[in-house]
């Protein structure tokens, strides 16, 4: 499989307000740092503490996902980029950031999502 390309590598700056919070557990998202770096055909995209991996869209784009669960609990994130081909520095693309909790036995969801920019550094 080919290497995902090169115009991911990067360090991004965060601009997204909050969109969804059922239950009312989330903070401001606003100036994370996000890391995106190639690692063959994926890229490895780091957030703070969570750290998701993913792959170019067709359209350009990149979807990464992190999951994990426990007898009782899956966590799941999900970030998506628009990242157009050849970004340079100062370039701002949409971005949306979803994390969910979901109870295991109930398949109640926590869901949390942030939406906005990020621009390349």
């Amino acid at each position: 499989m080919s290497p995902a390309p090169s115009y991911f590598n990067g360090t991004y700056t965060g601009s997204l307000v909050k969109t969804q919070d059922n239950c009312f557990i989330g903070g401001q998202y606003n100036g994370a740092v996000h890391l995106l770096a190639v690692d063959g055909p994926d890229v490895v995209v780091k957030i703070n503490t969570l750290t998701l991996r993913g792959r170019p869209t067709d359209t350009g784009g990149l979807v990464a996902i992190y999951e994990t669960s426990s007898e009782k609990v899956t966590t799941r994130a999900t970030a998506s980029y628009g990242i157009p081909h050849g970004t340079v520095p100062g370039v701002a693309f949409n971005t949306t950031v979803t994390i969910e909790g979901i109870d295991n036995a109930t398949r109640f969801t926590c869901t949390l999502t942030y939406a906005g920019t990020v621009t390349r550094q």
